[in-house]
């Protein structure tokens, strides 16, 4: 990147960089530049194993179901909260260790 170009991008950003700056974000984006090439070279190769948490499949309604029975939210009533809770103006609800 050379000082025109780091000036037009200072301009679409709204931002005003001096003279003695310059060389620092030269310096900066130039270093950035270098690492971002040097990322796209890496090879990670096959060891990479790939997640288990990732879906490549459209989920059907048995899907949905079992994950609703693994993932099930239980609803804890108003009256219990108020009970055994403390609620803030902040809507901040801190429960008692003990209940």
């Amino acid at each position: 990147m050379d000082k025109n170009k780091l000036k037009k991008l200072a301009n679409n950003a709204q931002i005003r960089i001096a003279e003695d700056e310059f060389g620092f974000f030269l310096k900066s984006f130039n270093n950035v530049e270098l690492m971002l090439s040097k990322f796209k070279e890496t090879d990670l190769g096959n060891n990479i194993k790939k997640s288990s948490n990732i879906v490549d499949k459209f989920l059907s309604i048995s899907d949905l179901k079992e994950l609703e029975k693994r993932y099930k939210i239980l609803k804890v009533k108003k009256e219990s909260i108020q009970k055994n809770a403390l609620i803030e103006d902040e809507k901040f609800v801190f429960v008692n260790k003990n209940s």
